[in-house]
């Protein structure tokens, strides 16, 4: 029988620091309704994934995840800021579906005791909508107190028995996955996309010098209305060693772009920029 999925309705959320709202708020008005699209996204959970694609994540993950289906519920709505609302269609990445997109993109971890039971209180998630991020938690420790979660195989002990998943779009995800909600956003599209215009030279890590490898890093972040980055947003999506991601987001803070524009109006947005280490002779 086809699961069915609830639908969350999504409200605006705005930014709460004085900075946020400088670098958010629009420079002129237009009519919105002539520039939205409403999509749909069934949101679900899947294995966590080694960044470096070296190898197979445990059976564990996809096996964590179904549990805490069982134990999901819906909230009644979901908060999301502009710039998660904003989309538009990059020219230099190809469209990576594995991706949700909206600031959704969500991964979480925690950490089980040999019994299977919740190994401590923490459990990470660095979603953007609060209340998606506050049920993940719930249904978590809700599966911890019925004692559902499985004993952790050997890999995942010797990993101190860290549990990784992320979300993602379901309809568009190859790897096994377990649906929990459908959403319904109503999304603001460009005319025209930001542009990257500059950033700071990255110094090639140690790390890669030893091993004598190109690298590229694959970063995430808002590009606010005065082109700049908003700092807080920035997250490395990709990366095969930490030193690359730790340069990547030195220079990522530092570039900049022109701004999106809906009807001639710079809208906060989304972008995913690689960013390309060489190694020079």
């Amino acid at each position: 029988m086809q699961r069915l999925l609830p639908t969350v309705a999504l409200t605006l959320l705005l930014p709460a620091s004085a900075a946020a709202q400088a670098q958010h708020r629009l420079a002129c008005e237009f009519d919105t309704a002539a520039h939205i699209r409403w999509d749909s996204i069934d949101i679900g959970l899947a294995a966590g994934w080694d960044r470096t694609g070296k190898k197979k994540m445990p059976d564990d993950f996809l096996a964590a995840a179904q549990v805490i289906q069982a134990h999901f519920r819906p909230p009644e709505h979901l908060r999301l800021p502009l710039w998660a609302r904003v989309t538009e269609k990059s020219d230099t990445l190809p469209d990576e579906s594995e991706w949700i997109g909206h600031g959704l993109d969500t991964d979480v971890q925690f950490w089980l005791s040999d019994s299977g039971r919740l190994a401590n209180e923490r459990i990470e998630l660095d979603g953007t909508s609060p209340e998606l991020v506050m049920s993940l938690v719930a249904a978590i420790r809700r599966a911890d107190s019925a004692g559902e979660f499985l004993p952790p195989s050997p890999a995942v002990r010797h990993a101190q028995g860290a549990i990784q998943l992320r979300l993602v779009d379901v309809p568009h995800t190859i790897p096994p996955s377990v649906t929990l909600l459908r959403i319904r956003i109503p999304v603001l599209i460009v005319d025209s996309a930001a542009s990257f215009l500059w950033m700071p030279p990255v110094e090639y890590p140690q790390t890669g010098r030893r091993v004598q490898v190109g690298e590229r890093a694959l970063v995430q972040l808002v590009v606010g209305v005065n082109g700049r980055p908003d700092t807080t947003t920035i997250k490395v999506l990709y990366a095969s060693y930490r030193e690359f991601a730790d340069e990547a987001l030195r220079g990522a803070k530092e570039a900049h772009f022109r701004p999106a524009k809906v009807a001639g109006c710079p809208v906060p947005v989304v972008v995913r920029m690689p960013i390309d280490f060489l190694i020079r002779q």
